[in-house]
């Protein structure tokens, strides 16, 4: 009996978070910039023929539970090249505040529906 009661717990546990899935939606933010005090422009820096930026996008993209990935990046002139970047690529773009990343992160999350 409790094989029974386990098997059934874990069917409700289960059919509850598809439910609630269905009701949510789970936005990855990645933060980028291209100010960094040891290696400015890393995130467009290219490995094996792309810049890292997208692989981190792509990799992130391939989790099973996310449903949106998401750059976030400064309204800074030095970060027109991420939003460029994403613009060619069709990866979503917030830009925010430059020393806020906190309202950076929620802004984006909040204008995705996360």
């Amino acid at each position: 009996m409790a094989l029974c009661e386990t098997s059934t717990t874990t069917t409700l546990l289960s059919n509850c978070r598809d439910q609630a899935r269905q009701q949510q939606k789970v936005v990855a933010i990645i933060q980028a910039r291209m100010a960094s005090s040891r290696l400015p422009g890393k995130v467009l820096a290219e490995i094996a023929g792309r810049p890292m930026l997208w692989h981190v996008v792509e990799r992130v993209r391939s989790a099973a539970l996310v449903d949106l990935v998401v750059v976030a990046t400064s309204r800074d002139p030095i970060d027109d090249a991420i939003a460029s970047f994403c613009a060619a690529n069709g990866i979503p773009c917030f830009r925010g505040h430059a020393t806020d990343v906190l309202d950076r992160f929620y802004r984006a999350a909040q204008h995705h529906g996360a």
